[in-house]
């Protein structure tokens, strides 16, 4: 068993200052003093830094911080410095995996929970699984809190991408205070509820209504994400007096509400509706963010018409009357700097174009690329930047074979296009994507995430003849 003197030798880093006497199961290292915080690049230039997990551990989720990346392992996490990847703090239960994990939406928290000796499927007849919440500053790792708490399913999902959920364990929606769930008895759909991140206690309930739409409606919260000061929700109300499945013969009613909530007291400043028949069991509904929180974009489509809507996240103001979605040729793979970015076929079949358009539809930058087949087909592996456009070129050879991958960046301004080599890095499909759902408006970044200090790709190195997880930081 370590002593506290092997775990402090082991944890033995760069500007580290304490290791604090814990149960024989925990590893904790942490910081004297918060490291500097550090910019999302706007563009990238070259590979440097890698890391690889510690030892008998893989990667499960990275999640950006305010002074870089938490790479989630299978025991814990480990804070990585954005810049240069250098490890800054960890908490570990060696033997002990996690159940979930997640960084708040300001990057200043993660929260980590634990479902000790539960097994991973839970027999619905017995009481939700207990877990123990860890709550850490994730600029120093020091413990803020933990306690225990009940994890209910079908909480809801995040779309902020922070969030890791391992067997169904499924802490709700992360703000910067809170996890926000929906109750649920027998089967019925009840308050979103809040609870703190410290202490656990209640901090408030909504119970959601709609001015219009079927009398009788039961809300159930399909996902939310924390946009700078709200909360939106995304609130399907189905009419609980029809009968039988939705069919062409039995259209069911629905009110669909984008409902902004203030994330401390619980209270609605805005709410947008829309209702309509479908004649599926659901109609299709897709949310986003953009990259800074500004701006909330959504839509919902009914059998016979379709609502979008652009806010600002804030108010719930229209930020355009123009069509975002309906009124573009090519495909949305992102929205940055209150701009939306599309791809769509270029003027040679050897080409795509891509194109940064403000919210009016106007174009501000235009540009065409090269198109091989891996970039025509994945537009999950670009992730769009202020000055320009990250392609993780997987060398695709074939459907089942991918060479080494590498980087391909190019400039907005000019179109010039530089290539940077991740010396071996193989990234495999569906893995290390940013926990986005399959309803999300925008592509969700394969093996991506763009953090302070650098684009972090996931990936594994051939190490001895066996992979190795690893993550690559490209940076300015």
């Amino acid at each position: 068993m370590p002593t506290k003197r092997a775990l402090c030798a082991a944890a033995l880093l760069p500007l580290l200052s304490a290791c604090t006497p814990l149960e024989p199961s925990e590893e904790h290292a942490t910081l004297d003093n918060p490291p500097q915080e550090l910019d999302v690049p706007t563009s990238v230039t070259s590979v440097g830094w890698d890391w690889q997990p510690p030892d008998k551990t893989s990667i499960t989720h990275v999640s950006p911080t305010q002074h870089g990346v938490a790479a989630m392992v299978d025991d814990g996490v480990v804070s990585l410095a954005g810049d240069t990847g250098e490890e800054q703090w960890h908490y570990r239960r060696p033997e002990e995996p996690i159940s979930s994990a997640a960084v708040t939406p300001d990057g200043s928290k993660v929260m980590l929970s634990y479902a000790g000796g539960h097994t991973d499927e839970e027999d619905e007849d017995e009481s939700p699984a207990q877990n123990d919440i860890v709550l850490l500053d994730a600029a120093t790792g020091d413990l803020i809190n933990e306690h225990t708490a009940e994890f209910t399913p079908r909480s809801g999902g995040g779309l902020d991408g922070n969030i890791h959920r391992e067997n169904g364990h499924d802490p709700g929606i992360i703000t910067d205070e809170a996890r926000v769930i929906q109750e649920s008895d027998g089967g019925e759909h009840g308050d979103i509820v809040a609870y703190a991140l410290e202490g656990g206690e209640e901090l408030w309930r909504l119970s959601p209504e709609v001015e219009q739409g079927p009398e009788h409606a039961e809300p159930v919260l399909s996902h939310g994400f924390p946009a700078q000061d709200t909360l939106i929700l995304s609130l399907l109300f189905t009419d609980q007096e029809g009968e039988g499945a939705a069919s062409p013969d039995n259209p069911r009613d629905y009110t669909f509400a984008l409902v902004g909530v203030d994330p401390e007291g619980g209270f609605v400043p805005w709410q947008e509706e829309a209702t309509g028949e479908n004649q599926v069991d659901y109609p299709l509904i897709s949310a986003a963010l953009d990259q800074e929180g500004h701006h909330a974009f959504a839509s919902v489509d009914f059998t016979a018409h379709e609502q979008e809507w652009a806010l600002k996240s804030e108010t719930g103001e229209l930020a355009t009357d123009t069509d975002f979605i309906s009124g573009h040729d090519g495909d949305i793979i992102g929205a940055i700097d209150n701009q939306i970015v599309t791809v769509h076929e270029g003027e040679d079949e050897d080409e795509v174009q891509y194109a940064y358009e403000d919210l009016s539809g106007d174009t501000r930058d235009l540009f065409s690329v090269e198109a091989p087949t891996a970039r025509r087909l994945n537009d999950t592996f670009i992730v769009p930047l202020a000055d320009g456009l990250a392609w993780l070129d997987v060398n695709q050879q074939d459907d089942f074979s991918w060479d080494p991958a590498q980087i391909v960046v190019t400039d907005k301004s000019n179109g010039n296009t530089e290539t940077l080599d991740l010396e071996g890095l193989m990234v495999e499909e569906d893995r290390g994507h940013d926990g986005t759902p399959p309803h999300s408006m925008f592509p969700d970044p394969e093996a991506m995430t763009l953090a302070p200090g650098s684009l972090v790709v996931q990936g594994e190195r051939d190490e001895d003849g066996s992979p190795t997880d690893t993550l690559v930081g490209v940076v300015p």
